[in-house]
């Protein structure tokens, strides 16, 4: 047997708070009551774009069925800003449901059929 000592360096500064996740998103609802929303968080196998749509569809009451998660483009919406497993798809998580917050007063006159309530 080996024995040794090993170090994991880190040339990069890893910390969580808010500064080192940001996220942004974009929320697409159609005519026909589908959504779709992107994100600039990366799927790598966390189940970042399923919470996501579970959060958009919360967030909107819309059905998890209508909700389809887009390709990332960073045309429209940036990169997070690190990829770090479950930090990411909160961040993801909170700037989609940012996103459908600016949008629900917008949908109020479609919800009610034009009357306020």
């Amino acid at each position: 047997r080996k024995k040794g000592i090993a170090i994991s360096p880190a040339k990069y500064v890893m910390d969580i708070s808010t500064a080192a996740y940001s996220s942004g998103a974009l929320v697409c609802i159609y005519a026909d009551g589908t959504v779709l929303v992107s994100s600039g968080g990366s799927e790598v196998g966390q189940g970042l774009s399923t919470k996501v749509a579970l959060c958009v569809a919360e967030a909107l009451g819309a059905p998890f069925e209508k909700v389809q998660v887009g390709p990332r483009e960073t045309s429209k919406v940036p990169d997070n800003t690190c990829t770090g497993g479950s930090g990411t798809s909160e961040c993801s998580a909170q700037a989609a449901i940012l996103a459908c917050k600016k949008l629900l007063p917008l949908l109020e006159k479609y919800r009610t059929g034009g009357k306020k309530r």
